[in-house]
């Protein structure tokens, strides 16, 4: 008699599929919500760099317009500092602390605001421009003309002889009219005489039968000053000599009847009265 087989349970093909189609149903989830993740992480950051770029931009963009506002403001010191050189004022004392302004970037209205400071001062340093240059055009005026008194002393400076004519000084001229062409400063012996205009050292003479020790200065403008009956000179020839600039001696050179500085003003191949510049220094 034949034992009969034991029968196993044996899954058949439709519990099978039924099996691990869940499986990998659950498998090609996951992979599939991978993907999307990575996708969207890559399109994030994708996303990040493109606002970088922009913030980047926009930063950039705010240094220029800070650096601009900057150029400009120091521009304007600048300027106004010139000028204030230019009148012959003292620098004014500041004080106080420097910090940056609290401005943002995005701020469309600080931007807007510090575009129209830019335009204002643009427009203001114009201005201190034809300022500036109509000073440096009267400064030069100043320095070039013959205007201050040619002794340097502070205390009252006396006339002895005027500019024109006048009778004759000595024996030789006694009794005769003569033209003088300068003016004549009472003065000690030894008292600076100084350059009444910016200029440069035309002449030197130190044996002039007339003027004794003599200087020229010529100056841009077309003037000549001539500073003679000096007891030394103080400068050389070809010198470049500034308004002020101590030239010379007084002395008694020349033909004189004591201690004084003779000045002249020479304007092209004419001599003038000093005077009409003296009277006007300050």
């Amino acid at each position: 008699m034949r034992k009969s087989k034991k029968k196993f349970f044996r899954p058949n093909k439709i519990f099978a599929v039924f099996l691990i189609f869940p499986i990998v149903a659950i498998v090609l989830f996951f992979s599939f919500r991978k993907t999307v993740t990575n996708a969207d992480i890559s399109a994030q950051l994708e996303v990040q760099k493109v606002e970088n770029q922009n913030l980047a931009e926009e930063l950039n963009n705010w240094k220029k317009l800070y650096s601009e506002v900057y150029g400009v403001k120091e521009d304007y010191r600048k300027s106004v500092q010139e000028i204030t050189d230019l009148l012959y004022l003292k620098k004014m004392p500041v004080g106080g602390q420097s910090v940056n302004p609290p401005l943002k970037a995005t701020d469309k209205l600080t931007i807007k605001v510090l575009r129209d400071t830019i335009a204002s001062f643009k427009e203001v340093q114009s201005s201190f421009y034809d300022l500036k240059d109509f000073l440096l055009t009267r400064r030069t005026i100043i320095n070039e003309t013959p205007f201050i008194y040619p002794l340097k002393t502070s205390g009252t400076v006396k006339l002895s002889s005027a500019y024109g004519f006048r009778q004759g000084l000595f024996k030789q001229d006694a009794g005769q009219l003569k033209f003088h062409p300068g003016v004549d400063l009472v003065a000690n012996i030894g008292d600076p005489v100084q350059a009444t205009a910016d200029g440069e050292v035309r002449f030197l003479e130190t044996e002039n039968a007339t003027y004794g020790i003599l200087i020229v200065l010529k100056h841009e403008l077309g003037y000549e000053t001539w500073y003679a009956h000096l007891s030394a000179i103080k400068v050389k020839l070809g010198q470049k000599v500034k308004r002020g600039d101590v030239i010379g001696l007084v002395g008694e050179t020349g033909e004189t009847t004591g201690p004084h500085l003779h000045y002249e003003i020479h304007i092209g191949e004419n001599v003038v009265d000093p005077m009409i510049f003296l009277s006007a220094s300050y």
